[in-house]
């Protein structure tokens, strides 16, 4: 006795597999095509208030580093900062200075960085999440890019202009990134 599968042809076969096939893929994409959220929205943040103070910095440091110069060395950290404050959902645009540093391997300042507040303001790029200050920190200011293959920290420190409207704004210092330099 032979089963129905075995009687039908090979290309039978396939014709009935595909759309068995296609009956699966309808089952699980139907449900999902129709999933509609019944939860409220978010609404969308009001302008940056005048008097925010940030409370948060976080940063970033895009890798490889680049050679600008060409000699083999990476001597350029490209990094982003986001400055965040208690109570607003966006990224902030606050006038202030920022202070990088970078430790050695032994944790020794191998470089400093210090951007005015013309820097800063000049530094300001919009993206998704709010203002973001985009920084090309080069290990040739003040040194050189000729150094051996190590691990280092870069530190990050936002200082707020004082207000005449409240207290002395506080520093906010982002978390240590750690990234390779050298050749």
């Amino acid at each position: 006795m032979t089963t129905g599968c075995a009687r039908r042809s090979p290309m039978m076969r396939a014709v009935v597999s595909r759309a068995m096939a296609a009956c699966v893929a309808a089952m699980v994409v139907a449900p999902l095509a129709s999933c509609v959220s019944d939860g409220p929205t978010r609404p969308t943040p009001g302008p940056q208030p005048s008097n925010i103070a940030p409370n948060s910095l976080q940063m970033w440091v895009r890798t490889p580093l680049p050679d600008v110069d060409g000699n083999g060395f990476p001597d350029t950290l490209p990094v982003t900062v986001y400055l965040f404050a208690e109570g607003y959902d966006l990224a902030v645009d606050v006038p202030g200075t920022f202070r990088f540093e970078l430790l050695s391997a032994e944790g020794r300042v191998a470089r400093v960085w210090e951007l005015s507040v013309d820097e800063a303001r000049a530094a300001v790029r919009r993206a998704g999440p709010g203002p973001a200050y985009v920084f090309a920190l080069s290990l040739l200011d003040g040194g050189s890019d000729r150094v051996r293959r190590q691990s280092v920290d870069l530190t990050a420190t936002f200082t707020p202009l004082p207000s005449e409207l409240g207290p002395p704004p506080m520093p906010v210092r982002a978390r240590t990134t750690t990234i390779q330099v050298g050749g």
